[in-house]
């Protein structure tokens, strides 16, 4: 076996958060928890893609990830640490995926998976097998443009009934105007294959300048969202706001989670020449991020 994922740990304590202190404020704190959780990788396992993902099948909750080699999902019993399924799907042929961007694992027999550059989620069973190609390049009152998944980057592909929710990056078919119209997820009907963009919008962290400007700016409006069962909760990198809305996003609430570690969160703008110091301003540079949410 590998060295375990001893960095879960982060996970568990930003679970935590909690509303301490209401009657005199609102805001929330991070409570430290000393508990661990060990998840051994088999020896011919590549490590975790990105993202891990927290998801319940009938009463029992599961940790699952894809490999970076992104052809295979890993579920584990989350509360015994043990390896329940190593799903494996084809990259090429009649019956392959491509690489997974994200996926939901609603139960065993029903995974969908997206895959970026395609504009197509697959939905698969825990055999390797494709079930349904879900094709969404059919759009409702959007920009042309060619939709591709971000999932990985921004946040997790959530199904909720007929619907998949996914996160997108700025549209770039809105050109100089990309932030002020881009929005932050489309959503993509399964019955007529159509897509609508989300009402909510990102917040004005860059300009149209920051793109591609090579300070590493273009971040500046990443975020990483989570679904609750009712809520899709977002929280930008530079941003002390956090998002609760609504599965349509109709009604959205935002409430300041500003840290008491970090006085200054700002748009991150490399001003270091030379990779190791680049890499090293990057790491102490403050954000902020939401990793799973229930």
């Amino acid at each position: 076996m590998l060295p375990i994922l001893l960095w879960l740990t982060i996970t568990f304590s930003l679970l935590s958060c909690s509303s301490e202190n209401a009657k005199n404020d609102d805001r929330c704190f991070l409570r430290p928890d000393d508990r661990y959780l060990s998840f051994p990788i088999p020896d011919d396992t590549s490590i975790p893609f990105r993202k891990i993902c927290v998801c319940t099948i009938g009463e029992k909750e599961y940790l699952a990830f894809a490999g970076s080699d992104r052809k295979s999902i890993y579920v584990y019993d989350l509360i015994t640490g043990t390896l329940v399924k190593r799903i494996d799907y084809q990259l090429e042929g009649d019956g392959a995926i491509g690489k997974i961007g994200a996926f939901f694992i609603q139960d065993f027999n029903n995974i969908f998976i997206a895959t970026p550059f395609q504009t197509v989620v697959y939905r698969a069973d825990s055999a390797g097998h494709v079930l349904q190609r879900i094709h969404y390049d059919h759009t409702t009152g959007l920009n042309p443009v060619e939709l591709e998944s971000m999932a990985t980057t921004m946040g997790d592909l959530v199904v909720t009934g007929h619907q998949l929710h996914l996160p997108v990056e700025l549209n770039g078919a809105y050109g100089t105007e990309l932030i002020e119209k881009s929005k932050v997820g489309i959503v993509i009907d399964t019955l007529n294959h159509t897509v609508k963009e989300l009402p909510l919008g990102f917040p004005p962290l860059i300009t149209y300048g920051d793109i591609g400007s090579g300070t590493g700016a273009g971040s500046g409006c990443f975020y990483n969202r989570c679904f609750d069962g009712e809520s899709f909760i977002y929280s930008f990198y530079y941003n002390d706001l956090m998002y609760k809305a609504s599965a349509n996003h109709q009604t959205v609430l935002r409430k300041k989670v500003k840290s008491r570690y970090a006085t200054d969160v700002d748009v991150l703008r490399i001003k270091a020449s030379g990779f190791q110091a680049y890499l090293k301003e990057e790491a102490e540079h403050s954000s902020y991020k939401v990793s799973f949410c229930k």
